[in-house]
């Protein structure tokens, strides 16, 4: 694990912990991509489809800066650990992908709005350790958090307007 680093204040900034906070939420955005390619082939409604291409696109876009955030944080030996953690992931995520069902697809747009309200508070997190460590400082923190806060708004509308077709007969 890289050694930790000054915050600005002098205090050190414990990287393990960053790194496993970060950990949990790039397996987040791999989920959530899952699901939403899940979605997108599933789907017969173009402002769904819409949406959801877009959302993949970005939430690979934003994957991007949390790893490049991860390798200043774990250095060389981190990326060993993310080779392994993929692997894991892509196992459990096969095994749990093949049996879900769900309520409908109402459920999976609240399951990744559930994700985006988590995304914004990663951002939000991000912004305060900007505040004291460098290494976080060059992140576009303020443009992904606007765009977390769009695609809730955008995910609650879907699912919204998916709930009756979900749940009722006519």
């Amino acid at each position: 694990m890289a050694a930790n680093a000054s915050s600005g204040d002098g205090a050190p900034m414990r990287d393990e912990s960053v790194a496993t906070y970060l950990h949990g939420h790039l397996a987040g955005s791999q989920s959530a991509e899952g699901l939403a390619h899940r979605m997108l082939d599933a789907d017969t409604d173009d402002d769904g489809k819409a949406f959801l291409g877009r959302f993949i696109d970005e939430i690979r876009e934003e994957r991007t800066h949390i790893e490049s955030v991860l390798g200043a944080v774990e250095g060389e030996e981190g990326l060993v650990r993310r080779g392994l953690d993929a692997a894991t992931e892509l196992v459990g995520m096969a095994g749990a992908l093949a049996s879900r069902t769900s309520p409908g697809r109402f459920a999976d747009y609240e399951a990744l709005a559930i994700g985006v309200w988590g995304k914004r508070l990663l951002w939000s997190a991000l912004l305060k350790l900007a505040e004291v460590d460098e290494r976080f400082a060059g992140l576009p923190l303020a443009p992904l958090s606007d765009q977390a806060e769009r695609q809730e708004k955008e995910l609650l509308r879907l699912r919204s307007a998916s709930i009756l077709p979900s749940l009722t007969t006519s």
